[in-house]
C-alpha cells in the first residue's frame, strides 16, 4: 500500500483545513518546495497536491506553485482542485503531472470524464470527498444530494480506473479514517482506491492495508509529527492481509496432487480474483484445502467455506487449520446435489480443476450463480485444450473461448482470464 504525503496549497503556501472548511486553517510553511523535498528526501513514492484556491475557485490559482514542485523533485505529483476541462487536463499532463484528480467536474460533466478516460487512461483519477456519506464539490463548499458510492459506480461505468475518497468530516482532525464508509465502497466497486481523511497513527495505516485499499493520503499527521513518513511507509509494506503460515508465496504443498506443483506462483493466479478482505468465499471440490488456506490469508475479515465430497480430505484440513489457528475456515463435506451454501450468500466461489468434470456444465454455473451476492464473482482454474501426459483426457477439457460461451448461457459475464503458463488458464465471471 503506498503512502502518499498531501501538499494543500492555498495562496502559494502550504496549509492544513480541519474538515474542510476554509475559516480553520493552519499553516505549515510559505515554501511548498521545500516541503516536497522533504517527503522525497524520507522516501515518498508519489505527492498529492491540491489548490485550494482553484478548487473554490473554478479553475487552477496556484500554477506556479505547482510548476516549482514540478521542478524541484523528481517524485510524482497527482492533482486536484479547480480542473474542469479538458484543456486543463492535457496541459498538465504535457507539464509533468502525473495524475489529474477531477472532483467537482466528475459530477457535473460525466461525459468529460468518459472522453479523458477514453485519452488518458489511468493518468485520470476522480476524487470522491463525501460529507454525511453525500458527495461535496466546488472545495468542499457545496453538498450534493449523490451518494458516494453511487458516484463510485457512476464512475467505473464511464472508465475510471482509480478512485481517491476522502471522509471530509475526518480530515484534518487527527481521529480515524471512516472505516465503514470505506468499506461499503470497497463493496460497491472494484477498482483501486487511495483513502484520506483522519488518519493519525500506524494502527490506521496497518488497518488500511488490511483493508485493502491501493493508497493512503496522509496530511495533518505527518506535519504535526503524530507520525513519521519512513515508520508509516515501513508499516504498510508489511502484508498484514497473510496472518498465518499459508501465506499465497509460501503454500505448504507436501500433499498436493502432482499436477499442482506444475502450476505458477499463487499470487498469479489470484491476482485475477476481485478478492477483497471482507469476502466470504466458497472453494468447490476444496481437496486437502491447498486454495483454501492462502485464500483464507486473503479474507482475514471474512470467510473461506471448504467444500468437498471426500471426508477423508476435509479431514486433513481440519487438522491443518486447527494446527495453524486458522478461525475463517469452515470446513463442510457436501454433496453432488448440494453444497451446504445458502442462496445469495457468497461473494466469490472458487474451483480448480472441477467444471470439466460436471456432466451439465450450464446448470453447474447457473446453480453457482444462485449462490452469489450482486457483484460476485466466479473464478475457474482449468487445463488448456491440449495432449498432456497428466490430467483429463482432450475430450473432457474446456477451452476459454466454450468457458465464455457457457457462461454467457448461464447468465454470467467474463471479467477476467489468464493464461497460467503454457498447461493452465484461469477465468473469472461476474454477476
Amino acid at each position: 500500500m503506498q503512502v502518499i504525503p498531501a501538499i494543500d496549497i492555498r495562496q502559494g503556501r502550504c496549509v492544513r483545513l480541519y474538515q474542510g472548511d476554509y475559516a480553520r486553517e493552519t499553516v505549515y510553511s510559505s515554501d511548498p518546495v521545500a516541503v516536497a523535498r522533504r517527503w522525497e528526501s524520507l522516501g515518498a513514492g508519489r505527492i498529492h497536491m491540491v489548490d485550494l484556491d482553484g478548487a473554490v475557485g473554478g479553475k487552477l490559482q496556484n500554477l506556479e506553485t505547482v510548476e516549482a514542485v514540478l521542478r524541484g523533485v523528481k517524485t510524482p505529483v497527482q492533482l486536484g482542485g479547480g480542473i474542469r476541462n479538458g484543456e486543463t487536463v492535457e496541459g498538465l499532463l504535457k507539464l509533468g503531472i502525473g495524475r489529474v484528480v477531477l472532483g467537482t467536474a466528475a459530477l457535473e460533466n460525466p461525459g468529460l470524464v468518459a472522453e479523458l478516460c477514453t485519452t488518458f487512461g489511468d493518468r485520470i483519477v476522480v476524487g470522491i470527498d463525501a460529507r454525511d456519506g453525500m458527495v461535496a464539490s466546488h472545495g468542499w463548499t457545496q453538498r450534493s444530494t449523490v451518494p458516494a458510492a453511487e458516484m463510485a459506480q457512476r464512475m467505473v461505468a464511464l472508465g475510471v480506473r482509480r478512485i481517491v475518497y476522502t471522509d471530509i468530516s475526518r480530515d484534518g482532525t487527527l481521529t480515524s479514517p471512516n472505516f465503514q464508509a470505506l468499506a461499503e465502497l470497497q463493496a460497491r466497486v472494484t477498482i483501486p482506491i487511495i483513502a484520506s481523511g483522519g488518519v493519525s497513527s500506524l494502527a490506521h495505516i496497518e488497518e488500511l492495508a488490511l483493508r485493502g485499499v491501493e493508497g493512503v493520503i496522509v496530511g495533518k499527521a505527518l506535519y504535526d509529527g503524530a507520525l513519521s513518513l519512513p515508520e508509516a511507509l515501513a508499516s504498510a509494506e508489511k502484508d498484514k492481509r497473510m496472518t498465518h503460515k499459508y501465506e499465497v508465496s509460501k503454500i505448504d504443498r507436501l500433499d498436493s496432487p502432482g499436477r499442482l506443483k506444475r502450476l505458477p506462483p499463487f499470487e498469479d493466479i489470484f491476482s485475477v480474483l476481485p478478492i477483497r478482505p471482507s469476502h466470504s468465499i466458497a472453494d468447490i471440490g476444496c481437496g486437502t484445502g491447498v486454495f483454501s488456506l492462502p485464500l483464507a490469508a486473503m479474507v482475514p475479515q471474512g470467510k473461506v467455506y471448504c467444500l468437498d465430497i471426500a471426508e477423508e480430505m476435509l479431514e486433513r484440513v481440519r487438522i491443518k487449520v486447527r494446527d495453524n489457528n486458522i478461525s475463517n475456515v469452515e470446513v463442510k463435506r457436501t454433496t453432488e446435489s448440494d453444497l451446504g451454501v445458502p442462496p445469495g450468500s457468497l461473494d466469490g466461489v472458487f474451483m480448480s480443476f472441477v467444471f470439466h468434470e460436471q456432466e451439465d456444465r450450464v446448470a453447474f454455473l447457473t446453480a453457482l450463480r444462485g449462490l452469489l451476492k450482486d457483484g460476485g464473482w466466479v473464478g475457474i482454474v482449468e487445463w488448456v485444450k491440449k495432449e498432456m501426459p497428466v490430467g483429463p483426457p482432450l475430450s473432457e477439457r474446456i477451452d476459454p473461448a466454450e468457458a465464455r460461451q457457457l457462461a454467457a448461457r448461464a447468465g454470467l459475464t467474463v471479467s477476467g482470464e489468464k493464461a497460467l503458463g503454457e498447461d493452465y488458464y484461469i477465468i473469472v465471471l461476474g454477476k
